[in-house]
């Protein structure tokens, strides 16, 4: 924790982080059509967990670490990647 502001890191990295890596890669877009990574490769909820944590995890701050990465459509359809257990649970 960065003594001068109280924050591990702050949330407006993570913010920007995620609006490239996420919001500006794959919102409206047909991602079979859009998103060269799926041409060839099936947009399943294993398939996108996979490349959006290795595409995030190099952009962090070197004083955090991804644990953990949630992607969600509505409650019920959800894929959930955890990598210090190389676990995908949908």
């Amino acid at each position: 924790v960065d003594d001068s502001n109280g924050m591990v890191v702050n949330i407006k990295v993570i913010d920007d982080i995620v609006r490239r890596s996420v919001i500006e890669r794959y919102h409206n877009k047909s991602i079979n059509d859009e998103v060269p990574e799926f041409a060839l490769r099936a947009p399943s909820l294993e398939n996108l967990l996979d490349s959006l944590w290795r595409e995030i995890e190099p952009l962090l701050p070197s004083e955090v670490s991804l644990t953990q990465l949630r992607l969600e459509e509505m409650p019920t359809l959800y894929g959930e990647m955890n990598m210090t257990d190389s676990l995908v649970k949908l």
